[in-house]
């Protein structure tokens, strides 16, 4: 976790063993970004360990705006939303 002069980030090893980072929206809180890192290794924990996501975790993801949902496609973390609905 980083908060320099910029956004806060993320880097975390995804699924793949790979370095990935998230880099939050300007303006984001304390609070957000803590509650993104809490969701973040719950979501790391559950595709780790084949377990389902835990719903307030899904509902987190539901939530998430556009943006930042695809940053966690990009990392490989959660599926695309047009892919999702497609199903």
């Amino acid at each position: 976790m980083y908060k320099g002069e910029g956004p806060y980030s993320v880097s975390f090893k995804g699924v793949d063993r790979e370095w990935k980072e998230v880099v939050m929206p300007d303006g984001t809180t304390d609070d957000e970004f803590c509650t993104f890192v809490d969701h973040l290794e719950c979501l790391l924990d559950a595709l780790t360990l084949g377990l389902p996501i835990e719903p307030g975790t899904a509902h987190w993801l539901d939530n998430m705006p556009d943006q930042m949902y695809e940053q966690l496609v990009t990392a490989g973390l959660v599926k695309s939303r047009k892919d999702a609905t497609s199903e």
